[in-house]
C-alpha cells in the first residue's frame, strides 16, 4: 500500500512537471506567489530573484522568475541528451540539473546578486510594453534583461 502511495504521488508530481510548459501559473511544481514574489514590474522581479537566491531558493527563480523560454529550452536539451528512464522521469531530472548549475553559477559569483540588488533599487530602465533593459551608472557596461508574458516580468539569460 504503502509502495502504491509513493507511486502515485510521484506519477501525479511529474504529471504536474510536463504541464509545466504550457502554464506559467505551475511551473516544474512551483506555484507562482506573487505575493512573496512580486513580478509586476521589471525591479520587483529582480529584488525577487535576490530574495529567493538569497533563501536557497534557484528552484523557484528558475520555475517562476526566469525566462520560461531559456528554462524549458535548457530542461529539454537536457532531456534530449539523456537516455535512460521515461520522459516524463528525465524532465524532472533534468530540471533539478539546471537548478543546481544555476545554484553554482550564483556560489561561484557572489557579486551577481549584489548587482541584481542594485539594478532593482537604483538602476535605470528602458521600457517598452514587453521588454525592459536595467543599466547602472555604478555598474559601467553592464545591463540587465527582461521580458514581459502574461502580465509578469522574467529575467532573460542574456547580459552585457
Amino acid at each position: 500500500m504503502r509502495r502504491f502511495a509513493f507511486a502515485l504521488g510521484l506519477s501525479l508530481a511529474v504529471l504536474g512537471l510536463v504541464h509545466a510548459q504550457t502554464s506559467l501559473s505551475k511551473r516544474y511544481g512551483f506555484d507562482h506567489n506573487p505575493e512573496f514574489y512580486p513580478q509586476k514590474t521589471p525591479q520587483e522581479t529582480l529584488s525577487s530573484i535576490s530574495k529567493a537566491a538569497q533563501t536557497n531558493r534557484v528552484d523557484y527563480v528558475l520555475a517562476q522568475l526566469a525566462d520560461p523560454r531559456f528554462v524549458d529550452d535548457t530542461v529539454t536539451a537536457y532531456k534530449n541528451s539523456m537516455t535512460q528512464g521515461d520522459e516524463k522521469s528525465r524532465l524532472f531530472l533534468d530540471f533539478d540539473r539546471l537548478v543546481a548549475e544555476t545554484r553554482e553559477y550564483f556560489l561561484a559569483d557572489p557579486t551577481l546578486l549584489k548587482e541584481l540588488r542594485s539594478f532593482a533599487k537604483e538602476g535605470e530602465w528602458e521600457m517598452s510594453d514587453a521588454t525592459a533593459v536595467g543599466s547602472h551608472k555604478s555598474i559601467p557596461g553592464r545591463k540587465v534583461f527582461l521580458r514581459k508574458h502574461e502580465n509578469r516580468w522574467f529575467l532573460e539569460n542574456r547580459q552585457q
